[in-house]
């Protein structure tokens, strides 16, 4: 389940850079935080993927689930801040 929800949310935002970029003609990175906060979570999404697996597989410290959980949790929490920065810059974009 957790490397289906990395393939979309890395859809997502590989969607997100191409709409930004051809759709309304600015470069990759003008959304400012909300493409710099969509980085960071990828690369916590990512880490806890591979945290994941190694779990999965039965190996792994003691602590690496509680590890797991918190770099997951982190992702979670940054993922309801990215989709405030979202809708603001959604009501940016259309001019409200």
């Amino acid at each position: 389940m957790g490397a289906l929800f990395f393939i979309l949310i890395s859809l997502g935002s590989i969607l997100g850079f191409l709409i930004n970029k051809y759709t309304l003609e600015r470069p990759f990175f003008d959304s400012g935080p909300h493409a710099y906060l969509g980085m960071i979570i990828l690369l916590l999404f990512a880490i806890g993927v591979g945290m994941g697996y190694i779990l999965s597989n039965g190996h792994g410290a003691d602590n690496l689930p509680k590890i797991h959980m918190l770099v997951n949790y982190s992702g979670i929490c940054l993922v309801l801040i990215q989709m405030l920065l979202g809708i603001s810059l959604l009501i940016e974009v259309l001019g409200y």
